[in-house]
């Protein structure tokens, strides 16, 4: 899988954050409306997907399938999502789905 990104802005991490989870646009892991596809340090600038194709690590224990919404939980991995404002998913492969995010 590969990120496709069609918009994307820059925020300070409020937190050490590892590639490929969901933050919210104050650089706080969780939400759905970006995802960091670099690791950030603590105070440092990250580059955070908001519109396009993101790769997500799936949160332990969960069963997410294709066409699901997703957001991030507290270490802004990928968990099953009623609220519509989540991420689409478009592909699962291993622990990881592709999601489309719609800023």
């Amino acid at each position: 899988m590969s990120h496709i990104p069609i918009w994307s802005r820059t925020a300070e991490a409020k937190q050490d954050i590892l590639p490929n989870r969901f933050v919210d646009p104050l650089g706080t892991l969780g939400g759905s409306t970006g995802v960091v596809i670099s690791p950030c340090n603590k105070g440092g600038l990250c580059s955070i997907i908001t519109v396009g194709e993101a790769d997500v690590e799936i949160a332990s224990g969960q069963t997410i399938a294709l066409g699901d919404l997703v957001k991030g939980d507290a270490n802004g991995c990928a968990v099953k999502s009623t609220d519509t404002s989540g991420a689409y998913v478009l592909e699962v492969k291993d622990n990881v789905v592709k999601v489309l995010l719609r800023g």
